[in-house]
């Protein structure tokens, strides 16, 4: 299906009967440690929209700070919308240092000021974390520490690894948003890879008939053990410019926004910028 080069694209259902494996891992497991985070105990979430994401390990650029949004009602009103609670499932560790850490400001579109604080989050095999779904938020950039290099389940050298990037092992999360409303009653077009789209028919995709043909899970998660998410003050760093110096220019495909001007307005404006990643 070409999904390496498709964009962005996520999936949204309805939360109601589970009808295949990601649904029932959403609806049984993950919304009921969501719904312990919710402010407002009147908020009824009933909709979720979810996707995957993978890096490899050592050396990258991490993701670009961004706010999760309503995609299309963004594209056609110009309307700025919020899931109610964002979430990061970790399907694999840290590799020590060698994987990013989800950092989170607190920071929203409408802040007036810069985050004086931000959340760094260190990637844990089987941990789950839960902020508000209206913070700034991304990936910070891996060092690549070439003496760390973590041994490969499949014993593969890093030699390679080098020849077939494939086999470095990945940072692989799973991300849900929960939605108050139903986000596809906005959309003037649903694509099946597009933002909040509708999952591809099984009989054409061998990845979704194999989440339709799942076992039941008949247990329940065990209970996670709550920890808090270590917080970091100042969150942004001021760096004086000299006039003897150039100053920095990063090219837009690289820009992952580390290093910016004009906070926080520029991540308002960010959000009706083209070719954003999300």
């Amino acid at each position: 299906s070409d999904y390496a080069h498709r964009g962005y694209y996520s999936y949204f259902f309805d939360i109601d009967e589970p009808s295949n494996l990601i649904e029932d891992v959403i609806v049984n497991h993950l919304l009921p440690l969501a719904k312990g985070k919710c402010k407002n105990p009147s908020d009824k979430i009933i909709g979720a929209e979810w996707w995957p994401h993978t890096r490899p390990i050592q050396a990258n650029l991490g993701h670009n700070l961004h706010f999760d949004t309503d995609e299309s009602i963004l594209e056609q009103e110009g309307v700025v919308s919020h899931p109610l609670l964002s979430s990061v499932l970790y399907l694999t560790s840290g590799y020590g240092s060698t994987a990013g850490s989800t950092v989170i400001l607190n920071q929203s579109p409408d802040s007036k000021e810069e985050a004086k604080e931000c959340w760094s989050c260190k990637p844990g095999e089987n941990s789950f974390m839960v902020f508000d779904g209206n913070l700034l938020h991304g990936v910070l950039p891996c060092p690549g520490q070439l003496d760390t290099r973590p041994s490969h389940p499949k014993e593969i050298t890093w030699g390679d690894t080098q020849r077939d990037p494939d086999s470095v092992p990945h940072r692989l999360t799973f991300m849900v948003g929960f939605w108050t409303r139903r986000v596809p009653d906005k959309m003037k077009g649903r694509k099946v890879y597009g933002p909040c789209g509708m999952l591809p028919q099984r009989e054409c995709t061998e990845w979704v008939k194999q989440i339709y043909d799942y076992p039941k899970l008949v247990e329940r998660s065990k209970t996670m053990e709550e920890t808090q998410v270590p917080k970091i003050s100042p969150a942004w760093q001021h760096i004086s410019a000299k006039e003897d110096i150039d100053l920095l220019e990063i090219p837009q495909a690289l820009d992952h926004r580390f290093f910016v001007k004009g906070v926080p307005e520029c991540f308002h404006e960010s959000l009706f910028e083209k070719d954003i990643e999300s």
